[in-house]
């Protein structure tokens, strides 16, 4: 996403952590992840 894209977005009011969160999201799920996997390894991370 550019700066510009980026910037539009947080002066409507959406900060950015989220947008790249929900990035993020969508990179896994294009790479054939499914977010379920990732809750699971996070879990088994912590412990």
């Amino acid at each position: 996403m550019s700066r510009a894209a980026l910037a539009a977005l947080e002066q409507d009011g959406i900060p950015g952590a989220a947008i790249y969160v929900v990035m993020e999201m969508v990179d896994h799920l294009a790479a054939g992840e499914r977010p379920e996997e990732r809750a699971g390894e996070r879990t088994r991370e912590k412990s």
